[in-house]
């Protein structure tokens, strides 16, 4: 049989608006890519698709 037993009593909660909790996340996006000196986003959008693929429908994508 395997018991669990957690130590809570030092536990904290934080809880953030969903305003804050996305400006942080921005944040954190902004340092890791200055640290890691990422000058570009993986994502592009459906235009820039639509652009490199050379295509005019968007039902294409």
């Amino acid at each position: 049989m395997h018991t669990l037993s957690l130590n809570l009593k030092n536990m904290e909660v934080i809880c953030l608006e969903d305003v804050a909790f996305y400006a942080l996340v921005e944040k954190v996006v902004d340092r890791i890519k200055e640290k890691h000196d990422i000058k570009t986003d993986k994502w592009i959008s459906g235009e820039e698709a639509m652009q490199i693929l050379r295509i005019t429908s968007k039902t294409t994508l």
